[in-house]
């Protein structure tokens, strides 16, 4: 549940978040694109969720994003297409970074 885990970090008094995410912990049914892939992983609509949550609870001073592959990247696969520029460029610190990896699955 994203509220659960929002409640959690305003327990510990954070108002300011860093992101970091493993995309291997993707179901690699939604996200297949990890060299060592966890079946039955988090849904990449449930990581958007919780992610559109942290964001609207609070300041994101920064992203990291690792565990992901681009080897036999097909360029009708997504959203892996979109998803190497952004990992490839400077990653901006805020709110800016976790919008934009989140428009990366929609």
């Amino acid at each position: 549940d994203p509220k659960s885990i929002v409640r959690e970090i305003h327990k510990k008094g954070f108002r300011h978040v860093y992101v970091h995410i493993d995309m291997d912990v993707l179901d690699p049914e939604g996200y297949p694109w990890v060299k060592h892939p966890t079946p039955e992983g988090l849904a990449v609509k449930n990581l958007v969720e919780v992610l559109s949550e942290i964001v609207l609870s609070f300041h994101v001073a920064g992203l990291g994003l690792v565990e992901f592959t681009t080897k036999n990247l097909n360029p009708s696969d997504k959203p892996a297409p979109r998803l190497v520029p952004h990992t490839r460029a400077e990653i901006h610190p805020g709110q800016a970074c976790i919008r934009s990896l989140m428009d990366i699955f929609r």
